[in-house]
């Protein structure tokens, strides 16, 4: 068992590591915030405690017998990095054994950035202290754990996560738009889902060997010519407005430094506004590399199996159908096939001779539009989703000739029903019309499964 300090407890990554921790049934967190604890959920080995982090001993006292300090602090709100570097002071004085300072994005090229990522000075700042502090002896272990960027941002507008939010920040989804630099088709950005990086974190604090200072941690690390060739393969191919690199190099030289509000307390007209000022910035680093980090925890964590690009964008991306029905528009991913539908249409078959045996009214009602209305609704919301995973450019026509079921059987059931009622009564041509609904419901259900492999559904905004 670790005993573990989480600082800036209340931000939405250490919410997802404070998770990834308490599942594993093993630690002791103290999760310091500056707020009242009682706001804050009671987790099992979890202690909120209230802290202004401007008193030394303070902090001393509660870093006692603590292994790990965890650092989730905006190091663009920390005035002179003075409080990162207190934290830093009382765990080497209460005798902590590793540090982990508030790193949580950008790689080692971050440097050559600092003119486009100004509020990235902190990181470059508490990193020299850090040095400077093991120089002649070493007085306190300490990773960076570097992760790129959030790969759950390219879900938009859906929940990805427990905590973190979405943004539609250069490559858009859902509206299929994308802003891009001229000649960055083989610049790299690494991705990784904010699940991983609160995984990798909880077997970093078990994890007995040394850490590495450099502590990349790389889900997927992918060009932007890759990013797009995946966004035309899952079939959401992306209209990218290209920018000029030397046009965006002169908008920073120009606007010189930038205001970077806590994004944890602001509107959305509040955000817009700064991605919009911030994506010069963002992509003038990203040719620069910064967001090229490197994989020390992969290797050293080699069992992990973290979220690849692909999947999860078509985990994602591949829902066609409103939020209200998404938990029936994800059917498809509940396993290898697309037999989960046998229930449904059995709902259908059997709603439909209920049906015919019907003598009033409340029993048409129970019969045709809850037992057969259900059947037919979990059976038609999957189908588009698996559809779709099967083509690529003819993915428009597909999925219109898939469509094409419902106004064919608009035409030809009342035909049937007409004609057969007369003469055989109501309730053998309700019967007729559940045979015809049986015998070509049967094959679909048995031919279609997915096409693709979907990472199990699992459990901050940085740039």
């Amino acid at each position: 068992m670790v005993k573990v300090v989480i600082a800036s407890a209340s931000s939405a990554l250490a919410r997802e590591v404070i998770d990834a921790l308490v599942a594993t049934k093993k630690h002791d967190i103290i999760a310091l915030v500056r707020k009242d604890p009682a706001q804050f959920p009671s987790l099992p080995g979890v202690e909120w405690v209230k802290t202004a982090y401007d008193d030394k001993s303070e902090l001393v006292r509660l870093f006692k017998g603590v292994e790990t300090v965890i650092c989730f602090l905006a190091v663009h709100l920390d005035k002179d990095n003075a409080t990162q570097k207190l934290l830093i002071d009382a765990s080497i004085e209460a005798g902590v054994r590793r540090y982990a300072p508030s790193e949580w994005a950008t790689g080692e090229k971050l440097e050559s950035s600092l003119d486009a990522l100004s509020w990235y000075t902190g990181k470059i700042e508490i990193s020299r202290y850090l040095e400077k502090l093991n120089e002649k002896n070493k007085v306190i272990e300490y990773t960076k754990f570097q992760v790129g960027t959030f790969m759950n941002y390219l879900g938009h507008p859906h929940k990805t996560a427990n905590y973190v939010q979405t943004l539609p920040f250069l490559f858009d989804f859902e509206s299929q738009h994308a802003v891009a630099v001229e000649g960055s088709l083989d610049d790299i950005i690494v991705w990784t889902t904010v699940q991983d990086i609160a995984g990798v974190v909880a077997r970093a604090v078990e994890y007995e060997g040394e850490w590495p200072v450099i502590g990349g941690i790389s889900g997927t690390r992918a060009t932007i010519g890759e990013l797009l060739r995946v966004a035309e393969v899952i079939g959401r191919p992306l209209k990218v407005d290209w920018l000029k690199k030397e046009d965006l190099e002169a908008e920073i030289r120009n606007a010189g430094g930038i205001l970077v509000p806590d994004l944890r307390n602001t509107t959305p007209e509040q955000v817009g506004s700064f991605l919009q000022a911030a994506t010069a910035r963002v992509w003038t680093a990203i040719t620069r590399g910064a967001y090229d980090v490197t994989d020390e925890w992969n290797k050293l964590l080699p069992d992990y199996k973290f979220t690849q690009l692909e999947d999860f964008l078509r985990s994602y991306c591949l829902d066609r159908v409103d939020a209200s029905i998404l938990p029936l528009s994800r059917l498809p991913r509940c396993g290898a096939s697309f037999r989960c539908g046998l229930p449904s249409l059995a709902s259908v078959v059997v709603g439909m001779f209920l049906t015919s045996i019907t003598s009033v009214y409340w029993q048409v009602f129970l019969t045709q539009a809850l037992v057969t209305g259900l059947g037919l609704g979990c059976l038609y919301l999957p189908a588009p989703a698996v559809v779709s995973q099967h083509f690529d450019a003819s993915i428009a026509l597909a999925m219109g000739a898939s469509s094409t079921g419902s106004a064919i059987g608009g035409i030809i059931y009342p035909i049937v029903f007409n004609q057969l009622q007369p003469r055989v009564g109501f309730g053998w041509a309700t019967g007729v019309l559940a045979f015809i609904l049986l015998a070509t419901s049967v094959i679909p259900v048995f031919l279609m499964k997915v096409n693709a492999p979907y990472p199990k559904p699992s459990r901050s905004i940085s740039f």
